[in-house]
């Protein structure tokens, strides 16, 4: 019996101590292609680390050749985010793609790194991002390209908040140091290993901000990778903040406006998924949609926002204004996040009635509605909405079609309370050609918070509503 126990004991104490010691480790996720998967660079990491004594796990996700718009698509990805706990996750774009155009880089690139962040910041909100500058190919464009793909990378850190690690310039200046050492392969493009060696030395200086000071040298020559480790630390540490861009009490949030018109295009078609791929392809946290059946005889039964909701993967918060053809009409709201609560405020409306959706969630609160045709009804309403939104303590967003043109009565009274997130000189109907601003998104100012749009747009899509959508990347600043 003794013996038993003293079995169980030592089990018992072998498991602790294996759960403690995964406990104390970091762990650090690569997503990229084939520069990140190359001669096992995130594994060099891993032994860089462990020379100096720590314990660093890493796992890498790989695709060759793939864009980080493929990725944020990507199933073993959003397993990982979702599944396992992370302390770094980092993210690295296909090769040329941030030395574009700066118009397709804005559209393309800054897009797919802010949509990749926001899956680290939904599932991993304690996890540090960074994002990996890569290098130019092995040609006379390759200082050019280099500066190109430096603004790139650091402008997605800033944008993030994240941190740059800057791999590209530790290659640049090795290459113009040391010609005689290869850091491309033969195809200009990928890492020998030195170039990995190189890669792996910038990130343990970039995860852990000391030098890389360490025994194991892969099979490169001692002096080799000594000059690789003293360039890594001279690139990462000497300038240490240029590549940090974390801020305090600063968060951003990027929402989505659009009446769907119960999901008909002007087309006469009824398709979710038209819709659907709009709102996935603009990768929101959050949606304001206006006009949409709950099982309504003219639906056939469908509920609108829960086939919506099962095709882009977000949660539906539905709120009717109306009992309709068998069924419910009204608004919703679909969002990443789980919302901590919601609420219904009925809103006047002579031809129909109105009504006000607010979703209450962890940092912010969120406010969608649908507005009056008539100008009397609109205007009692802005009363209304200030009196729901009095005592919320938190940074609030209003989005919705608000039946009215910047011009309007109405829209001066708004202006009281809230700053306007979006263009007030981009039509947004009718889709096909449109010729008036009815769809905004605003930053509730009456509380403290400060909301701005870093970026806000009218979407291009003349088909699938008769209303175009609106997007704006909203930064709240704490009080």
């Amino acid at each position: 019996m003794k013996k038993t126990i003293l079995l169980l004991t030592l089990l018992f104490l072998g498991i602790s101590l294996q759960a403690q010691t995964a406990n104390d480790s970091i762990h650090a996720l690569f997503i990229g292609n084939s520069y990140t998967a190359y001669n096992g660079m995130a594994y060099m990491v891993r032994k860089l680390a462990h020379s100096q004594d720590k314990k660093l796990v890493v796992r890498r996700l790989t695709r060759g050749g793939a864009y980080m718009r493929e990725l944020v698509k990507d199933e073993r990805i959003l397993k990982a985010l979702r599944e396992e706990q992370w302390n770094f996750v980092v993210f690295q774009e296909q090769s040329r793609a941030p030395a574009a155009e700066p118009e397709k880089v804005e559209r393309e690139v800054y897009t797919a790194a802010y949509s990749l962040d926001s899956l680290r910041r939904e599932h991993q909100p304690n996890a540090k991002s960074y994002f990996y500058m890569t290098w130019g190919r092995n040609n006379d464009e390759y200082d050019d390209v280099q500066r190109r793909l430096s603004v790139s990378y650091l402008e997605m850190a800033r944008r993030q908040e994240a941190t740059c690690a800057p791999v590209g310039l530790a290659w640049q200046r090795v290459r113009h140091e040391r010609p005689d050492l290869p850091l491309h392969n033969p195809d200009k493009s990928h890492p020998t290993p030195l170039g990995s060696y190189l890669t792996a030395c910038v990130f343990y200086c970039t995860f852990f901000n000391e030098p890389c000071e360490s025994d194991w040298y892969d099979k490169l020559s001692k002096s080799d990778a000594l000059y690789l480790q003293r360039i890594a630390t001279e690139v990462v540490m000497e300038h240490g903040n240029r590549w940090k861009f974390q801020e305090k009490d600063v968060r951003r949030v990027s929402v989505l406006c659009y009446n769907v018109h119960n999901c008909i295009g002007l087309d006469k078609k009824r398709d979710y998924n038209r819709i659907a791929r709009t709102i996935i392809d603009a990768a929101p946290d959050v949606v304001a949609l206006q006009e949409l059946d709950s099982v309504t005889q003219r639906n056939n039964g469908v509920y609108a926002l829960g086939e919506l909701a099962r095709i882009t993967g977000l949660h539906p918060i539905f709120a009717p204004a109306i009992n309709f053809s068998g069924g419910k009409y009204g608004i919703g709201v679909l969002c990443r996040e789980v919302p901590l609560s919601h609420r219904i405020v009925p809103m006047p409306g002579r031809e129909e009635e109105r009504a006000l959706l607010i979703v209450e969630f962890k940092e912010y609160v969120f406010c969608c509605t649908h507005q009056s045709l008539t100008a009397a009804d609109q205007e009692a309403s802005v009363q209304l909405i200030a009196e729901a939104l009095q005592g919320i303590e938190k940074p609030i967003i209003l989005a919705g079609d608000m039946n009215s043109t910047p011009k309007d009565k109405v829209q001066k009274k708004l202006r009281k309370l809230f700053t306007p997130l979006t263009p007030a000189n981009v039509c947004t109907f009718p889709a096909d050609k449109p010729d008036r601003v009815l769809d905004y998104i605003y930053g509730y100012r009456k509380n403290g918070y400060k909301l701005t749009a870093e970026k806000a747009q009218v979407i291009y899509e003349p088909v699938a509503s008769d209303h175009r959508p609106i997007q704006t990347l909203v930064r709240i600043e704490s009080k």
